[in-house]
């Protein structure tokens, strides 16, 4: 029997609290608390695998303290941190991103859409731990194919969907945006790219050519954008990684620059 997904809601409102796990028990392994404080420590004993959090928790921390705290701790590494909130103003959305968030979803979430999300998590978790390890030959190996092959990409799409499957291969959870004058594309190592990270790619272009902030790395070459959903715990990895995507996305600037005169 497949074990259950352990989730944790924070939220001062018992109501909400008491209506999600309703809603949720009979799936997920559920518990709830009423402040961010508490939720520190009940996960000295419960390591949930999603969280769902309230933003503005009068009284105490609220929650994009308290998922900063969450992101700071190793373990929770590859947990889901939602945000639940009416917030509409994309300053707020993308700093919640930044801190450490994969989602917002409003309060009156429909509840198909949250399991979704959930269900694509556990997927998530399972392809992160099947994951063989590469050496570092067969990483280079790697880019010099992508570089040498990435001229056959005949449009935008195509190669979007190149930067997409050399990722794949180094199993890096990312999110490649490629913006055409009054379009964007955005796809995803995982099939999913939601609007938060989105919006935050697209107010984050004119940044750094490579940032870092927190667990996530994002790389801005251009007109295109890719956004390292997770970077490797390891140091030697994360430095190899972060050349090989600097190369691969050097050669996806320059591809785009080509086909601005060839289309």
């Amino acid at each position: 029997m497949q074990e259950k997904q352990k989730v944790l809601i924070v939220d001062d409102d018992e109501c909400s609290r008491f209506l999600m796990e309703r809603a949720l028990g009979k799936e997920y392994d559920i518990r709830s608390v009423g402040s961010g404080e508490s939720c520190l420590e009940a996960i000295n004993e419960f390591i949930p695998d999603v969280f769902l959090l309230d933003v503005f928790m009068p009284g105490g921390m609220d929650g994009f303290e308290l998922c900063q705290e969450i992101r700071s701790q190793d373990l929770f590494d590859n947990s889901l941190i939602i945000f639940l909130s009416g917030l509409e103003e994309q300053e707020k959305k993308v700093y919640g991103y930044q801190v450490g968030a994969d989602d917002f979803m409003s309060k009156e979430f429909g509840v198909r859409l949250l399991k979704e999300k959930l269900d694509s998590q556990r997927i998530r978790i399972k392809a992160l731990n099947d994951a063989i390890p590469m050496t570092n030959g067969s990483e280079i190996a790697l880019v010099a194919q992508f570089l040498e092959c990435i001229n056959d990409a005949e449009n935008y799409d195509a190669l979007a969907g190149q930067v997409i499957e050399i990722c794949k291969a180094f199993d890096v959870n990312a999110v490649i945006q490629i913006r055409i004058e009054k379009s964007m594309i955005n796809l995803s190592t995982t099939g999913e790219v939601n609007t938060l990270e989105t919006e935050f790619m697209y107010a984050s272009r004119d940044a750094n050519r490579i940032c870092k902030f927190g667990k996530r790395s994002l790389f801005n070459f251009g007109e295109a954008s890719l956004l390292v959903r997770v970077i490797p715990e390891d140091a030697d990895k994360f430095a190899r990684y972060r050349a090989h995507l600097a190369s691969v996305m050097n050669g996806v600037e320059t591809r785009m620059q080509s086909f601005h005169s060839e289309l």
